[in-house]
C-alpha cells in the first residue's frame, strides 16, 4: 500500500488533521472524515504487524481519538453510514439519555417532597419510622445515581424547590 512509506507516527499526524479539518469545516467535513477513515484503515493493518503496540495506543498517542471515534470514521470511510446519520444518532442517543436523567431526578424529586412533608408534619411525639424509612430509600437510590444527577439533587435541595 502506497502509505506503507509513511512512519506510523507521520500517518497518524495526518488522519488527526484530516479529523481536525473536518471538525472545523462545515462543506467538506465528510470529505476530511473519509480520508481520515482510509488512512486509519490503513493504519489499523500496520498496527496489528507491530510488536509493542494496539490500536487504543496508536490511536491515543498519535491521533488523538479513541477507538469509538475511529471506528465512526472507518464506517463513513467504507461508506456503512454518512456524517449525517452519525450526527443524527448521537443526537438522538443524547435526547435519549437526557430524557432518563431527567426522569430519575423527578423520581428523586418526588421522594424529597416526601421527606419534606413528613419532616413538616411531624410532631415530636411522633415516631420517626416513616421518617427513617425514607431516608434509607432515598439513600439507596442516591447510590444509584450518577454525579450529574447528584449535583442536580443538590442544586435542588439547596434552591428549596421540593417544598410544595
Amino acid at each position: 500500500m502506497a502509505n506503507d512509506l509513511l512512519p506510523l507516527d507521520t500517518l497518524g499526524a495526518t488522519i488527526r488533521a484530516h479529523v481536525t479539518k473536518g471538525d472545523a469545516s462545515i462543506e467538506k467535513a465528510e470529505q476530511h472524515y473519509k480520508a481520515a477513515g482510509i488512512h486509519l484503515m490503513e493504519a489499523k493493518e500496520r498496527v496489528k504487524r507491530t510488536a509493542n503496540l494496539t490500536w487504543p495506543a496508536f490511536l491515543n498517542a498519535h491521533c488523538s481519538i479513541r477507538r469509538s471515534r475511529a471506528d465512526e470514521l472507518i464506517a463513513i470511510a467504507e461508506g456503512k453510514t454518512s456524517l449525517a446519520e452519525l450526527r443524527e444518532y448521537k443526537a438522538e442517543t443524547m435526547r435519549r439519555s437526557r430524557q432518563e436523567t431527567s426522569q430519575r431526578c423527578g423520581k428523586l424529586s418526588e421522594k424529597i417532597k416526601q421527606i419534606q412533608q413528613i419532616t413538616t408534619s411531624q410532631t415530636v411525639s411522633e415516631p420517626q419510622d416513616d421518617r427513617s424509612r425514607l431516608l434509607e430509600e432515598i439513600h439507596a437510590e442516591l447510590g444509584r445515581q450518577d454525579v450529574s444527577v447528584l449535583q442536580t439533587i443538590l442544586a435542588i435541595l439547596r434552591r428549596g424547590e421540593f417544598i410544595t
